[in-house]
């Protein structure tokens, strides 16, 4: 099952009520211990996407599905691999036959992205972000940082165990997304996705997956 089916969809302009009614007692926990209402309305609205978006897949209703969850939060179901993501507007969903990682980062322009690299990133690292010259640099940034999110999210990690001296990954704008160290994952496939305009977005894989497919709903 070499394939993945990648969907988005605006939390901005998507009825969260449309999504309301198919939401697990947890997640009505999970929505109502978030105080900001905007923020529960993208929740719904991303769970919702997420269940309606499995249903097809697993022939079962999207109320009916269950999750089971990984230490460190990745939801997880029976049948098929699927990884979510959203940021400030945009959520997206791979759903695949084998087991991956997706990010998608809203480019955020004020973002004092120098400061968290100096903080985060590898001497190395921050070394090779400097060099990069211009505009290109802020696209050095979040290409590194989804490699991070998208790596940890394929290994069910959290991405703090990428905030050292010894990960290591390819900043440059314009060449192929890579993990350089520690260097058994070098053949991990990093792909960027076109999602949207000033948005950066990375599908991780332990293997390179032949078939991608950017499929839209609303």
């Amino acid at each position: 099952m070499d394939f993945c089916d990648i969907y988005k969809i605006r939390t901005d302009i998507a009825d969260y009520r449309d999504f309301s009614a198919l939401l697990s007692v947890d997640e009505q926990k999970r929505m109502d211990s978030i105080k900001n209402r905007l923020q529960q309305k993208k929740f719904i609205v991303c769970r919702g996407f997420l269940r309606n978006t499995l249903s097809s897949y697993l022939k079962i209703p999207a109320d009916k599905i269950c999750f089971t969850y990984g230490e460190y939060g990745k939801p997880l179901t029976d049948g098929i691999h699927f990884n979510l993501t959203h940021s400030h507007n945009l959520c997206m969903l791979a759903v695949s036959g084998l087991p991956v990682g997706l990010d998608a980062e809203y480019i955020d322009l004020t973002l004092d992205y120098l400061k968290i690299s100096r903080r985060y990133f590898s001497s190395n690292d921050f070394e090779k972000l400097l060099a990069v010259s211009g505009e290109k640099q802020i696209a050095a940034f979040y290409k590194s940082w989804c490699i991070r999110e998208s790596f940890s999210k394929l290994e069910g990690k959290s991405i703090w165990r990428t905030m050292n001296q010894q990960f290591s990954c390819d900043l440059e704008p314009d060449s192929p997304a890579r993990i350089i160290y520690p260097e058994k994952y070098a053949k991990y496939s990093f792909i960027k996705i076109n999602a949207e305009e000033n948005y950066f977005c990375i599908l991780a894989s332990q293997k390179k997956i032949s078939t991608v497919n950017l499929l839209f709903r609303r």
